[in-house]
């Protein structure tokens, strides 16, 4: 039976096939919209490193002034200061590994100046920095802890850098010019696609850093930091943040992300407790003015709060919605236009006994059949809708992205093309529904009397 109503429906879609053809364009047109917005947040909220995600930990504590606003927001949270930086790097905490790391810039030139200098984006962390986060190098490795501690002019370097001072080429052993300051390149990265930048706390999808280089080192030759002072250091501030690194290292100016690898919920439990105890010890010696307010956040929960609050990708994505909506409320007007020519054969055919869901079953074959072309349509059209607003973003951006930055973000997979298609056939059934129940329950005696 289910052959039999196959077979009508594939041949029932040549009555009225404009109508078919711009069913079929209505429900494309408008998942490639929603499928598109969807997709973009869909990417956005990936978790970076997911296998590891509930391990990876930031620490963040509140040392502002009393007369501070309120935090309504995490992303809100100052980052560490020096001195809390130094402390928690060197305490006694077993079973977890620590690191942390800060943003600066400068500009890069190759030693012998056959290239235009590029002004770049620089992190200056720690030696585990590459092993914590997974970075993929396609030539060399990151720096030792030795060269942590000596501050040895060791630098590691993006594959896009590499390619613009060396042509792509095996650049380790090579040297290169951090302002005016020769340092050997030690490693060069992969292309690294995670979702997104999380490991700055800017949780971006924009490019990744150009150059990575030791704390120490990035502190010797004084390159800028981005920093935030309170009232006591306001004043200082600039200085601080060019020039003072002595200043700076003493001061209550935060510019430091910290992050702890912690095993077992077990560990996090007892490093929550040495943050309490840490900070209330802090307190005695006229630091941490404010409540207590120190948090232990892992990458999960991180992004999770992160998301909970209404963004502009939550309106478009309401917005798409709502136009797909239209566009299904269309389709009903279309497919009963398009089947109310059919009542008088439907009738006949009830005469002569078939059964009301024989009939029905065909028709709906047939929509789904359809609402599976207009799906396929929209994963079509939503590819380029993708493109469209990658280049979009990258306008804004003034070009300062490039394409292979960005794309990861732009991309469908096999989630969201599943997802589109059974939106769209699951959808246009729906609403098809009540026009094919309408025909199907067209009364056979008025019709036969009719014809």
């Amino acid at each position: 039976m289910f052959i039999y109503s196959l077979k009508l429906a594939l041949a029932n879609l040549k009555n009225r096939p404009d109508l078919t053809i711009l069913t079929i364009a209505l429900v494309g047109i408008g998942l490639a919209l929603l499928t598109t917005m969807t997709t973009m947040s869909h990417q956005s909220s990936k978790i970076p490193l997911m296998h590891k995600s509930e391990k990876l930990h930031t620490i963040l504590l509140d040392s502002r002034d009393t007369n501070a606003r309120e935090i309504n927001s995490i992303r809100r949270m100052p980052r560490l200061t020096y001195i809390d930086a130094e402390n928690f790097l060197n305490a006694d905490t077993p079973n977890m590994e620590k690191t942390y790391l800060w943003k600066t810039n400068a500009f890069l030139n190759d030693a012998e100046s056959k290239s235009t200098p590029r002004q770049v984006r620089i992190m200056a962390g720690q030696s585990n920095f590459f092993t914590l986060f997974e970075i993929p190098f396609l030539y060399g490795q990151g720096w030792s802890s030795e060269d942590d501690a000596n501050a040895s002019q060791s630098v590691v370097i993006s594959h896009e850098m590499n390619q613009h001072f060396f042509g792509g080429e095996n650049s380790v052993g090579k040297t290169i010019q951090i302002n005016s300051t020769p340092m050997t390149i030690v490693g060069v990265t992969a292309h690294w696609t995670l979702p997104s930048r999380f490991y700055d706390l800017s949780f971006g999808t924009h490019p990744f850093d150009d150059v990575y280089l030791p704390s120490t080192l990035a502190l010797n030759i004084e390159l800028p930091r981005r920093i935030r002072c309170w009232d006591k250091d306001n004043a200082v501030r600039r200085s601080f943040a060019l020039e003072d690194v002595a200043g700076l290292k003493a001061s209550e100016c935060t510019w430091i992300n910290m992050w702890a690898q912690i095993e077992n919920p077990t560990d996090v439990t007892n490093y929550k407790s040495f943050l309490d105890q840490y900070v209330n010890e802090q307190k005695s010696f006229g630091r941490f003015p404010r409540e207590a307010n120190n948090l232990l956040v892992n990458v999960e929960n991180f992004m999770l709060r992160m998301n909970a609050g209404f963004n502009n990708d939550s309106v478009m994505t309401i917005l798409s919605w709502l136009f797909f909506a239209v566009c299904l409320v269309n389709t009903i007007g279309i497919l009963l236009a398009k089947y109310m020519g059919k009542v008088p054969e439907i009738a006949l055919r009830r005469a002569l006994g078939a059964k009301k869901k024989v009939i029905l079953s065909q028709y709906m074959i047939e929509i789904g059949f359809i609402s599976f072309l207009g799906g396929l349509l929209g994963v079509f059209l939503s590819h380029f809708g993708l493109i469209g607003m990658m280049y979009m973003r990258i306008y804004q951006s003034d070009y300062s992205f490039t394409v292979a930055a960005i794309e990861h973000g732009y991309q469908l997979d096999w989630v969201m093309i599943i997802q589109a298609l059974l939106i769209a056939v699951g959808s246009t059934l729906a609403v098809s529904l009540l026009p094919v129940w309408k025909i199907c329950n067209t009364p056979p005696a008025g019709q036969l009397k009719a014809q």
